[in-house]
This record gives structure tokens, sequence and C-alpha cells, in this order.
């Protein structure tokens, strides 16, 4: 056994066995004691102590009335007269938590002992704190306490594994509103930090928001490539087989089809535009420039708004991973014409080292090709 005694419990030598080895005045002794130590450990303080029999030396021992080595020496001796002299021997002192004693007289003295030993214990007393208002009453040894009380719980149970018993009445002491050193509890076994794997919620809006009007806005989709008039025609007679649209929506195909198109090629002439524009300034960008355009790309795939991201903070701290690395790399080369590694994330961990970088590589080389 380790030397701490709260750790006796976890002992693999079972209650039965332990108090079957040894004798059993002192084997009693230090199992109540351990007990008592580990309620201690557990942050659990009594208002008050009392004992019977051999839990009364446990009471006034973790009491201060004596301390734990002349406690067992008075629980080793069995016989009246060796009792006395040691009894004689021991150093008394005032107790720190109150002690409900069995008999009359100061329970810091000898004779007090003396007379403990010669008389049948009195149980009664159990009953005098709960007349005096006690209402939770913790059990260091077995269960026997009277069922008279209102919360009674014991520490162990014969009919219940040591562990089981003592963790359903620790839960119970905390739900009456008893403070418990979680961490002291947790403090006997090892834990250690795992690094999980992160990925980041997507947090991409699917609604459609409302206009001014109070109408749904949707946004245009423009088709891929224009259709033609076999297409068309192909489109018109599929839907007038699924019979869903009236002849006069039918009708009203072909300005529709005008329409999409005439949008479609306003959509590529603004690209090319875009295109051109940015490679006629693409020399003139800086550190700030990319820099806000980083911020704006992370805020976009992480569903935030561009103030809420730190350009100083670690990619991590976002929930970076494979995806979104290789989403910025893919679209830093649009807008930097830059092959960009998914890895310079890695390299330059903070957006604000990773806009100083790029901002060099551009003033270097607006072709240059990064690989990491």
């Amino acid at each position: 056994m380790r030397s701490n005694p709260a750790s006796l419990l976890r002992a693999t030598i079972t209650r039965a066995t332990f108090l079957s080895i040894f004798p059993y005045p002192p084997a009693l002794f230090s199992l109540e004691y351990a007990l008592f130590q580990l309620w201690k450990a557990w942050g659990i303080q009594p208002t008050t102590v009392m004992g019977n029999d051999v839990g009364e030396y446990v009471a006034a021992c973790v009491a201060g009335v004596f301390s734990l080595e002349d406690a067992l020496k008075l629980v080793v001796k069995s016989q009246v007269d060796e009792f006395e002299q040691i009894a004689k021997e021991v150093t008394y002192s005032q107790p720190r938590i109150p002690v409900v004693s069995h008999l009359n007289g100061e329970i810091p003295t000898p004779e007090y002992w003396s007379e403990q030993v010669r008389k049948p214990v009195n149980a009664a007393s159990v009953d005098i704190l709960a007349q005096q208002g006690y209402e939770i009453f913790v059990e260091i040894g077995s269960y026997r306490l009277s069922k008279n009380q209102k919360v009674s719980l014991p520490s162990l149970h014969p009919e219940k594994e040591d562990w089981e018993q003592l963790l359903e009445s620790l839960g119970t002491l905390y739900v009456h509103g008893a403070k418990v050193d979680w961490l002291a509890f947790d403090r006997d076994y090892s834990r250690q930090r795992l690094q999980l794997p992160t990925y980041p919620w997507q947090r991409k809006r699917h609604w459609f928001g409302a206009n001014r009007n109070g109408h749904e806005k949707v946004e245009s989709v423009s088709p891929n490539k224009s259709l033609n008039n076999a297409d068309f025609k192909q489109l018109v007679k599929q839907l007038e087989m699924t019979a869903e649209l009236s002849q006069a929506e039918l009708n009203l195909l072909p300005r529709l089809l005008e329409l999409l198109e005439k949008q479609h090629q306003q959509t590529e002439t603004q690209e090319e535009t875009n295109i051109t524009l940015q490679q006629l300034s693409l020399k003139s960008l800086t550190a700030e420039d990319i820099q806000a355009w980083l911020v704006n790309q992370i805020a976009q795939e992480l569903g935030v708004k561009p103030d809420e991201i730190n350009v100083r903070l670690p990619f991590d701290s976002y929930g970076l991973d494979s995806v979104l690395a290789i989403a910025i790399a893919s679209t830093g080369k649009q807008f930097l014409g830059l092959d960009m590694s998914p890895l310079l994330l890695v390299h330059y961990p903070t957006i604000e080292s990773l806009s100083q970088h790029l901002a060099k590589e551009v003033e270097a080389s607006e072709s240059e090709t990064f690989e990491i």
C-alpha cells in the first residue's frame, strides 16, 4: 500500500480480508481514519464529529484531542491496567472540531478515556445531534446509523462495492450543497491533453435574404454556355412534357432566354475587365492590401465578419484545415497571379506574416511559382 492513508480504499485488498488479517481494533481504527482523510481530501469538512467504541478514538484523533501515534497506542491496549497507564502518558489538547462524547467529563483527559473503556457504549448521541438540528450525517464506517436522520450517508455498505457507495454518498453531498474539491478528487488519475483534429464549421447561410420591398432576394444564375436554337427547342419540349407550365408561361421562355444570354455576356465582360485591372495593379499591391484580402477571404470561409478576424492569431485558432488552406491558395492564385502552395499557411502561420511574405514575392515577380 502507498503511504497516503486515503489510498487504503484504493488498494486491491478487500475490506473483509483487511479486517481478518490484522487485529480488529487497530484495523478498524486504520480503516475509519483513512476514510476520514479521504473525505477531507475531497473537501468534505465536518462541523461536528462523534464515534462509537473504536470510532470515538477516530473522532477524537481527527478533532485534534491526541495525535495519531497516541491514538494507536490507546487502541492496541486491551487490558484496563495497561490502558490507564498509557492514557496518562498521552498528550491531550482541546478539540479543534466539536466532539460529541458518550460520557460526562472532559474528553481531553486520561480519566475520560479510562472511564470509556470500563462502560458500555451509549449509541443515543446520533439522535441527540438530529434533535439539535443536524441534517446530514456521513458515516465513515459501515452502514449502521439510525434511520431517523434526514440524510444518512455511509462510506461503506456490506451489499455494495466500496467505490460505488463512496461515489453515491459523495454525489448526494454535492446535491445537498456540499463544496467538493473536484481537482483533489481527480488528482490520483493521470490525464494528458490530446490534439484533436480540427475542422471549422462551414458557416454559410443558405437562406434567401429579403430586399427592401419585402420580396425574397434570389441570386442570379448564369448559364455555363450559351444555348443554341436546338438546345432551346429541346428545353421547351421537355418543359411542355412536364405539364407544369401554362401556355402563357411557355410563351415567355424566348424572352427569358434572351435576358439570360445578355446577363451572361455582361458577366463575362465584367470578369475580363476585372482580370485586366488586376494585372495592371498587381505590382502596386502592398502588404496591407494583401492582408485585407486575406481577412475577407477567411471571414467569408468561416461565415464571420472581417472585423472579428485577428491578423496576429495563428490560422489554427480559426479551425484551419486542409480544405480552408486549399481554398485560400486557390483564390490567391486568381487574386495575385501566383501559384501558391497550401503549405504556405503552415510556414507563415498568421495573416500578418503571410501577407508580408506574399507582398515580397509579388514585388520580386508576378509569375513566380512557390514550391515548399
